[in-house]
């Protein structure tokens, strides 16, 4: 009898200990650590997924296409790719595209793109190499085969010349890293786009000379020749007519199915600058007889400096009523 009262309290002990343990863990679940669990559950639960708007057809009067969209076979790699993974992914995707794999990192790498966003190594890739992707993504982990819309200038241009709508009518895409930067503060998110539009170049030499003279004079001189050119500032949107020295506003192109006949020099285009910087130290008058006990803190260490610069002028329109003085 003394045997069985043992044995059943012995089980009851080992009872109360694992539902004591199991409450222990539940209050731990449900009371202690509510917060983390339930920020882990709300991740799982939600998953974000950028689907960008497809943008609508541009036409001229006559009804013919400007700017149209079309759909491509593409190979995007994540941007929340491993290490691990890409030194899996990335030799076999190297060799599926036929590219070297420093080709293959800089398409990667290539700051145009949205770094919130998944990155396009490859767009209209063949469909053998699409269904291969597909059927294999344990062998491509971070790689996705999609589809992508894409924007399509198929208005017939002259010859050496680029794509019209790129450059009048513009063009959009996700904000990347440099632009971030360039409109930091300016409460851009991870799935805005911004519009470029324009074309420009500029060119230059510089030349500098800097000399150290005797009786403490030195002199700095620099020059440069330069040439600025685009198919976007005016003085519909320059400073002298209105919205910020071709910068801010548009301006009309000529003929909008030639945008190099609008390339040209910028109406901010200064070729030659010429600057000139001097510095003299005055020497101390102590040095003087008359002044050798003079105080060294009032005579001594003075100086006098200046810059001087040369410049052409910018281009001034021909047209009344855009210069106001």
């Amino acid at each position: 009898m003394s045997t069985s009262r043992s044995r059943l309290t012995i089980v009851g002990i080992v009872a109360i200990a694992l539902f004591g343990a199991l409450f222990a863990r539940l209050w731990f679940l449900q009371v202690a650590n509510t917060k983390t669990y339930a920020a882990q559950t709300e991740r799982n639960r939600i998953r974000v997924v950028r689907e960008p708007a497809v943008r609508g057809a541009i036409l001229d009067d006559k009804g013919r296409p400007l700017v149209q969209n079309t759909v491509v076979d593409a190979l995007t790699v994540s941007r929340r790719i491993t290490p691990e993974q890409k030194d899996v992914s990335f030799p076999r995707l190297a060799y599926l595209l036929a590219l070297p794999m420093s080709e293959l990192d800089k398409r990667f790498n290539d700051p145009r793109y949205s770094p919130y966003a998944p990155v396009p190594v490859d767009e209209d890739v063949s469909f053998n190499q699409l269904v291969y992707v597909r059927e294999h993504p344990e062998l491509f982990p971070g790689v996705s085969a999609t589809q992508l819309t894409v924007r399509e200038y198929p208005t017939p241009r002259l010859p050496n010349s680029a794509p019209p709508g790129a450059h009048i009518i513009g063009y959009l895409g996700s904000i990347n890293k440099h632009e971030k930067r360039i409109h930091k503060g300016e409460d851009y998110g991870p799935i805005d786009d911004i519009q470029t539009t324009g074309n420009s170049r500029y060119s230059s030499l510089q030349v500098s000379w800097n000399k150290h003279m005797s009786r403490g004079l030195q002199m700095l001189a620099s020059y440069t020749y330069s040439h600025s050119i685009d198919n976007t500032s005016g003085f519909e949107a320059s400073s002298f007519g209105g919205g910020g020295f071709g910068a801010g506003g548009f301006v009309r192109a000529a003929n909008p199915y030639c945008p190099s006949c609008d390339y040209g020099n910028s109406i901010f285009d200064a070729r030659h600058r010429l600057t000139i910087s001097y510095q003299y130290n005055i020497p101390s008058i102590r040095k003087l007889s008359h002044f050798h006990n003079a105080p060294s803190r009032v005579f001594d260490g003075w100086m006098v400096a200046g810059v001087t610069t040369f410049q052409t002028g910018f281009t001034v329109a021909g047209s009344s009523g855009v210069l106001k003085f």
